[in-house]
């Protein structure tokens, strides 16, 4: 994407070249943050936390 971006933009002495960086971070930026429909790498990161803590709980429960 970022080889693409920069052919379409080499026309454009490097004016352009801002704006497809901001469409790329904005694009990361909601894929990473909770922004996006599907709430976004950190929160699939803090489903499967919450998953190991209770996880984690039920083996200490297990052994005692």
């Amino acid at each position: 994407m970022a080889v693409e971006l920069g052919k379409a933009n080499a026309g454009n002495n490097g004016r352009g070249q801002m704006s497809g960086i901001e469409l790329v971070l904005k694009r990361v930026a909601s894929e990473v943050s909770n922004k996006s429909n599907t709430g976004g790498m950190l929160k699939q990161i803090k489903d499967f936390n919450a998953f190991l803590e209770r996880t984690a709980l039920a083996l200490e429960m297990r052994k005692a």
